[in-house]
């Protein structure tokens, strides 16, 4: 990785250091009365379940934790939830360096999530991130990513966006999304997984499904 995306990545981690904190991290919990209202969309609700019977979970990239409570209440047992976000990481508990997957024990986990990691992050962090993904979870198992939506570059400037590399969007200097389309997406992780399916849902506030959520599988030992 060239030296202009190690900047990028860095500025990154830390515009979204500062999206975390104890307060927002509070507020949050408190605004939530039922436990299935901490997910940004239902459809993530049996998405996760299939992760329920799964004895060891990895919540990649967890944010303030509320795919791993979502987890917990659906019926895993173990979650193991992790960041690189400082103020991410003082919420959950669970800290984790830049080449922490990459320790992790061949087929350790059992099941895996992962939300709006791998597209804000640069392509080549986003591979090695799915590499890994792919050798410590565990052959025939259940993999969820989620996705932002697909920007069309011809509506970046419509929004304040810069475009750099055809597909890297900033924002007041900051890498936001590396923007591709379902297909790309497709293509991409059919290198590494078996992709069952794709749904497209909405955050709050939102009036068109046009986020990504692609149920993946691992490949069976051959």
């Amino acid at each position: 990785m060239d030296n202009d995306l190690k900047k990028d990545y860095k500025n990154s981690l830390e515009f979204w250091n500062s999206r975390f904190g104890k307060e927002s991290q509070e507020s949050f919990l408190e605004s939530t009365k039922n436990w299935k209202e901490l997910a940004p969309s239902g459809k993530f609700i049996p998405a996760l379940s299939l992760l329920s019977n799964c004895k060891k979970v990895l919540d990649y990239g967890c944010g303030n934790g509320w795919g791993s409570i979502l987890l917990a209440k659906l019926g895993c047992k173990s979650i193991t939830a992790v960041d690189l976000v400082k103020n991410a990481i003082d919420s959950t508990l669970s800290k984790i360096t830049s080449d922490w997957l990459q320790k992790e024990e061949t087929n350790k986990y059992d099941g895996f999530f992962c939300s709006n990691v791998i597209d804000v992050v640069p392509e080549e962090i986003a591979n090695s991130i799915l590499k890994e993904v792919a050798r410590i979870v565990k052959p025939d198992s259940n993999v969820i990513i989620s996705l932002n939506f697909f920007l069309d570059i011809q509506k970046v400037s419509n929004r304040q966006f810069e475009l750099k590399n055809n597909n890297y969007i900033y924002r007041e200097g900051i890498l936001r999304m590396v923007s591709r389309s379902d297909d790309e997406w497709n293509s991409i992780f059919s290198e590494y997984f078996k992709v069952e399916k794709l749904v497209h849902f909405s955050w709050p506030g939102e009036t068109t499904d046009t986020r990504r959520l692609f149920y993946l599988k691992t490949r069976k030992n051959s």
